[in-house]
């Protein structure tokens, strides 16, 4: 039976329904097949297809983090790698994390497509919460293991970000820490500070919080601010020194040591007390041509001349600043080296009412590079702490100054009185065969005071080598010129030592090398060994200085006083061409521990068959 138009209709409707619903299975089999191809072409090469936009979102914030662990990485600081092997440990390190990086980001991308499932999928949800309490957990987990990796010292097991992990931002750190390593020092890379390290390994730049606060030596309380105000009363209570000028040397000393870490070591910039303080047993890193590094407030070039390491003294900044002015002022006070254009003495100094002024005349002392050193910074410093110290505006005291630094200015020059009353004969003028040679007597002297001949104490004259004796004229003839300008202190020892001493009726010669050469040049030349033990008639050599000279006499307590020229001292005391002068010399008190500090190194010609001259007299 034919349809009825109605039925007509209808069937019509069925069939048109039936291809749309084919063309739309169509589309998306075509559709699915065209994803299931962009995510094998994204597993093939590492990359998701650039049309891929869905998880845009996603993407920028692992970028967020990534960028946050970068950062967090580089703020972690440097720590010293202790050994090739350890070195090789984390290239090992860094080579699997680079391979599981790689597998990461193929992970990450499914993970991409898991996140958007969880967030569209009621299930996905639940799922979802399940897996970021787990990963949660393990993370906890993972960073105890580091943390105790790290504390036994396991570079292997650790993965901490190598420089090439770091990106760009960090390769001009990496490059300078690869150049320092030329020579043989120790490698340096950036790695996690997860503990204390040995102490004498190297320079440590963690710090925390609490330490860097406690570094404020504005703030009142702070130890850097309780060091400061120690050191600006010694200068001025027992030293006498104007308000202005202590405040000039507090100005000074907080871009060099600082206030805050007393015994700073060399090359240690970190605010933790143990990890930088020589008192703890860190060693200070040289610099320039020093062979051993400098530390303190003061920064004492080689740390040796003030202490050793571990001891107590090293974190007492009174104690330390009594030291200077003791032991230092105002004998190394060499105006010359003053920044503000025109000379001052030690005294002026003591006096000046302008705090800034005074931190630059405070480089007389110092002497550092002028090229370098912060000028602005130091006369900023200056006038803070004249600010926050000086709220009395405390003045010159001339009567606690003398006492505290003109000790034995009553015996320059003077006769016979000590400092009881009592009166001390001294020896007649001796031979060589007494007074200065051999080892004996006491003084009362400190390391480094210096005089010319004719201000030499009566008590000391007895001890003092006269070249006149001899033939060697103060300005007159003299035998050997190494320099060829008369004014260096080579040219002293050669000459002093060639009229010195003799063998078979002839005098040693020896013109050879700078002032830290000389000793062992005498040994080259004429046989024997140098030696670190000092003896009357031995040309000395140092290290430290580049200086040579002759050894006078050695004292009971193993100091010595030497004769030399070309040695920078203060006042009229300095010889040669430090005191603008040619064919002169000065004598000097140098104590055990200087010579400890700054390398002195002997040699007697007297051990390889040479016998002093016997014309040779002192000055007694």
């Amino acid at each position: 039976m034919p349809m009825s138009q109605e039925e007509g209709q209808v069937q019509e409707q069925e069939n048109e329904r039936d291809q749309k619903e084919e063309k739309e299975k169509a589309e998306q089999e075509a559709k699915d097949k065209n994803e299931k191809s962009e995510e094998a072409k994204s597993d093939e090469d590492g990359s998701p297809p650039e049309k891929e936009s869905r998880f845009k979102g996603a993407k920028k914030a692992g970028g967020k983090i990534a960028k946050f662990g970068k950062n967090q990485a580089k703020k972690l600081g440097n720590e010293m790698v202790e050994s090739d092997e350890d070195l090789k440990q984390i290239k090992d390190t860094a080579s699997k994390i680079k391979k599981e990086a790689k597998r990461a980001k193929k992970i990450a991308q499914r993970g991409f497509k898991f996140i958007a499932w969880c967030v569209s999928n009621p299930l996905g949800w639940i799922v979802g919460l399940i897996c970021l309490t787990v990963f949660t957990s393990m993370a906890s987990s993972l960073t105890d293991s580091m943390k105790k990796a790290a504390e036994k010292g396991d570079f292997a097991s650790l993965s901490a970000p190598t420089p090439d992990d770091l990106g760009d931002d960090n390769q001009d750190e990496v490059d300078n820490q690869s150049d320092s390593n030329t020579d043989g020092q120790k490698a340096t890379i950036i790695l996690m500070d997860c503990g204390k390290k040995d102490k004498a390994s190297g320079a440590s730049t963690s710090t925390s919080s609490e330490g860097a606060s406690d570094m404020d030596w504005t703030k009142e309380g702070t130890t850097a601010y309780k060091n400061a105000k120690a050191l600006f009363d010694a200068w001025t209570e027992e030293g006498g020194l104007s308000g202005e000028a202590a405040a000039g040397i507090l100005g000074w000393v907080q871009s060099e040591g600082g206030t805050g870490i007393i015994g700073r070591a060399e090359g240690h910039y970190g605010a933790s007390l143990e990890e930088n303080s020589i008192k703890y047993g860190v060693v200070p890193i040289p610099s320039g041509n020093y062979a051993v590094g400098g530390g303190g407030i003061y920064q004492f070039t080689p740390y040796t001349v003030y202490g050793q390491l571990k001891e107590d003294k090293w974190e007492d900044g009174k104690t330390m600043t009594e030291w200077v002015m003791h032991n230092r002022l105002p004998n190394d006070w060499i105006p010359s080296h003053d920044m503000t254009g025109t000379p001052h003495t030690f005294e002026q100094f003591a006096q000046e009412t302008d705090p800034a002024q005074a931190t630059l005349m405070w480089n007389s002392y110092e002497r550092g590079d002028q090229s370098v050193i912060p000028r602005d910074k130091k006369m900023a410093d200056a006038r803070k702490a004249n600010e926050i110290f000086n709220t009395k505006h405390v003045k010159f005291d001339k009567a606690k100054f003398e006492k505290t630094f003109n000790r034995s200015a009553g015996d320059k020059g003077s006769s016979s009185s000590s400092s009881d009353g009592k009166k001390v004969k001294c020896k007649e003028s001796s031979t060589g065969s007494n007074g200065w040679q051999g080892k004996g007597g006491k003084h009362n002297y400190h390391n480094g005071q210096s005089w010319k001949p004719d201000d030499l104490p009566a008590d000391l004259k007895q001890y003092a080598i006269d070249p006149a004796s001899m033939g060697m004229k103060y300005h007159g003839d003299w035998a050997c010129n190494p320099s060829g300008i008369w004014n260096q202190c080579t040219d002293l020892s050669a000459s002093l030592m060639h009229v010195l001493w003799e063998k078979d009726g002839k005098h040693p010669t020896q013109l050879q090398g700078d002032g830290w050469h000389v000793a062992d040049n005498w040994a080259a030349t004429f046989g024997g060994k140098t030696t670190s033990t000092p003896t009357s008639g031995a040309v000395f050599s140092t290290s430290t200085y580049n200086h040579t000279g002759v050894v006078s006499h050695v004292f009971e307590d193993d100091s010595i006083l030497i004769i030399e020229q070309n040695y920078n001292s203060y006042g009229n005391s300095s010889s040669g061409q430090a005191g603008g002068d040619y064919k002169s010399w000065n004598y000097r008190i140098v104590s055990k521990e200087a010579q400890q500090a700054e390398g002195y190194k002997y040699y007697n010609p007297g051990d390889n068959g040479f016998t002093v001259n016997k014309d040779a007299k002192s000055l007694g």
